[in-house]
């Protein structure tokens, strides 16, 4: 009967090892960090859409250096994105924002999730120029800026 106990003991000791092992293999997975957004509003995917696009793909390095995530709020990208967020209303974002149906509106929002600014035209000096002056974390932000103009 010891010897039972004894070899329960050990095996039960193995799996314990084994999986804390395995699990300290894996990534510690958290939540996303607190970050700034650039949502742009439109009333359709047109022209303009695809200015303030190709300009956010251009200062995409600046724009992750300094934690800020870009999205673009269309009736198009309601549809594409459906499958992906079906359970987020779109709408009432526009609503929460006071988005009229026919307004392009940029509006960043800070680390807070409350509007800092508002822009019917995207200014990106501005909008650096904001986003350098309310930063909380300057010397991380400067780091990941050396990484952008290498």
């Amino acid at each position: 009967m010891r010897c039972t106990t004894k070899h329960a003991i050990q095996l039960l000791s193995g799996c314990l090892l084994v999986t804390s092992l395995s699990a300290l293999s894996y990534p510690e997975y958290q939540q996303d960090s607190a970050h700034r957004s650039l949502i742009y509003f439109a009333p359709s995917y047109d022209e303009s859409v695809a200015e303030f696009e190709h300009q956010a793909e251009i200062h995409k390095c600046v724009l992750t250096a300094r934690n800020t995530r870009v999205l673009i709020v269309t009736p198009e990208t309601n549809e594409r994105l459906y499958n992906s967020y079906h359970n987020f209303d779109w709408n009432q974002l526009k609503a929460s924002y006071q988005i009229q149906e026919d307004d392009y509106t940029l509006i960043l929002v800070g680390s807070n999730g409350n509007e800092t600014q508002r822009w019917q035209q995207p200014d990106w000096e501005e909008l650096f120029s904001l986003l350098d002056s309310t930063s909380t974390e300057v010397a991380k932000d400067v780091q990941r800026l050396k990484r952008c103009s290498a």
